[in-house]
């Protein structure tokens, strides 16, 4: 290979290789953040179900005295 396309090809494989890189940091960081926002909403609605059973079994218990 000539001295030139040597460069040419080096420079193609960096900017491949840099774009991969890059699509799959993109794809990690989404996923990260989908997860966590997911995290926080099973948490929300967690949070609210034992709210509504500590109120009903509260009543409940009022009920039976």
């Amino acid at each position: 290979m000539k001295k030139k396309n040597r460069q040419g090809f080096t420079l193609i494989d960096s900017l491949i290789g840099i774009t991969i890189i890059t699509m799959f940091s993109i794809l990690y960081f989404g996923l990260q953040h989908q997860l966590h926002e997911q995290d926080k909403y099973d948490h929300i609605r967690l949070q609210q179900a034992r709210y509504q059973y500590e109120n009903q079994t509260s009543y409940s218990k009022q009920s039976k005295k």
